[in-house]
Formats: structure tokens, C-alpha cells, sequence
């Protein structure tokens, strides 16, 4: 008996934890939909708003490829965190690159001994107005704003050194050879960055 009172208990248990597991996946779901969602709707306003383009060149300086997700663009660095062929192929050919986030200012970093020698309040300015090193994450295609084939519009998460919280950006790319059906990889090496917004730290 008392045997069947533990197994009728456990199977209640196995059951709970299911059902929980299951809430908690589908209020993740329902999570992620809203903040894509809102996303979305951010970048709608910037793009309905933006009239004049700005057209960045491509990058003139030094790019070496550290590594398959790390490329340095003079003495700044960028690394791709979640895999994006795309988001490569601009780096690789200097379409997208450090300069267009944080402007065209020569990063300066700090010595172990100038850092040991500021203040905590110091060393935390200094970390978040860094610009030597930038990491980007899921870089996506808002295909519901991509209204021409000769036009993609792109949003990606930001990290900049000493700042938990990622800043959500979006660019748009353009290639005036663009049609329907266009091949993507072709499409991003002969694109040309036409716009780039910071749109604010996600909460």
C-alpha cells in the first residue's frame, strides 16, 4: 500500500513539473514575440521618419581577420558573437565596419599601471566610453520593412566594453543592383550602408 501511495505521488510530482516546464516555455515564447514585436515597431518609426541617406563609404584603413568570428578595423575591434554569414561578409569587405557606430575618432587605450592608478568612479567612465572593442549579436533582417529588392533592413544588439545591457541598432543596406531573387550573398558584397541608427540601451 505504501508502495502505491509513493508511486501515485511521484507520477503527481512528474505531472506538476510538466505541466510547469510548459508555462515557463510558453511564457519564454510569448516573451520573445513581444520584444520582437516591439522591436520591430521601433525600427518602423525610425525608417518612417528618416528621409536623407547616408551614404558610408567603405573602409579604407587595415582590416585583419583575428579570427572566423574577430576582425580589427586599424586599432578597433569587432566580434560577431552569434553567427551571421551576412553580418561576415560585410565585415570582411569593409562595408560594415567600427567607425560607423562610434565615429572616426582614433580609440586610445590605458596601460595595466594607468588603469591601477584611477579611481573606481574613474576606471567605470573610462570602460564605457571605451570604443576599442565591440561586440554585435543576432544581426536579423526585418523582412517586413525591406520594402525593394535593392534595400534590406537589418537589426543587431550592441555591447560596448563595460556595459551589461546591450544597445539595439539598426542599419539599412543598399545595392542598387538589387532584384527579386537576387542572390543574398551577392547582394550583401555589393551593398553599401545607407543608414545606421542607435536606437537606446534595452531594459
Amino acid at each position: 500500500m505504501k508502495g502505491f501511495v509513493n508511486n501515485n505521488f511521484n507520477k503527481v510530482w512528474i505531472c506538476i513539473l510538466q505541466i510547469t516546464l510548459t508555462i515557463i516555455i510558453f511564457e519564454n515564447h510569448l516573451l520573445a514575440q513581444t520584444q520582437g514585436q516591439k522591436e520591430e515597431k521601433w525600427a518602423k518609426d525610425i525608417f518612417n521618419k528618416h528621409t536623407k541617406i547616408q551614404d558610408y563609404p567603405k573602409f579604407t584603413g587595415q582590416i585583419t581577420k583575428l579570427d572566423s568570428n574577430s576582425f580589427k578595423f586599424d586599432e578597433k575591434t569587432l566580434i560577431i558573437l552569434t553567427h551571421s554569414e551576412e553580418l561576415k561578409i560585410l565585415l570582411e569587405n569593409g562595408i560594415f565596419y567600427p567607425n560607423i557606430i562610434v565615429g572616426n575618432s582614433v580609440a586610445v587605450t590605458k596601460t595595466k599601471q594607468q588603469l591601477d592608478s584611477l579611481s573606481d568612479s574613474q576606471k567605470f567612465f573610462y570602460n564605457i566610453s571605451r570604443t576599442d572593442s565591440l561586440k554585435i549579436s543576432n544581426f536579423e533582417e526585418l523582412k517586413s520593412l525591406s520594402k525593394s529588392p535593392k534595400q534590406k533592413i537589418f537589426k543587431f544588439y550592441l555591447y560596448n566594453f563595460g556595459i551589461m545591457k546591450p544597445t539595439i541598432c539598426y542599419i539599412e543596406l543598399t545595392n542598387k543592383d538589387g532584384t527579386k531573387g537576387f542572390d543574398r550573398i551577392e547582394f550583401m558584397k555589393g551593398c553599401r550602408v545607407t543608414y545606421f541608427e542607435d536606437s537606446g540601451i534595452l531594459f
